[in-house]
């Protein structure tokens, strides 16, 4: 009988700690979801509640914090296409000084090596439920 108490403790402590780890990822993956005014709102709420504003200083500040959401997302979107087009840079650089070195008959399989590397595994990835979601916020 102690064995089985042992036994069951142990699968709840197991499914407990799985449950809670599950939980702390879910909130993690929700926040990013949320709009900028949602954010804000947060924000707001939450300094509301520590430094008890009135309501008043609530407005003031959610329009302060609303304002600030808003500017990081814009930097976020811009550094994200910076780093994208001297990703694109570097990549075609590196490609010149590639065929720089190959021969005629290289180049041709370097170009054939390429284009199979396009189609091939990393690019037929089925893409998520919400991409189309996140490319429109990236570029709008």
């Amino acid at each position: 009988m102690n064995v089985m108490k042992k036994i069951l403790s142990g699968a709840i402590l197991f499914i407990g700690l799985g449950t809670m780890a599950f939980a702390q990822q879910a909130d993690g993956k929700k926040t990013h979801n949320y709009s900028p005014e949602k954010r804000a709102e947060k924000i707001t709420a939450v300094m509301a509640k520590k430094l008890s504003l009135s309501d008043e200083q609530k407005t003031k500040v959610y329009a302060i914090n609303l304002e600030n959401v808003k500017k990081r997302d814009a930097d976020r979107s811009a550094r994200m296409a910076e780093e994208r087009t001297a990703r694109k840079a570097s990549m075609q650089k590196q490609d010149e000084q590639i065929i720089n070195v190959l021969n005629a008959e290289q180049k041709t399989a370097y170009e054939n090596f390429k284009k199979e590397r396009f189609t091939g595994k990393q690019h037929s990835r089925k893409p998520s439920a919400n991409w189309k979601a996140k490319k429109d916020k990236q570029e709008g």
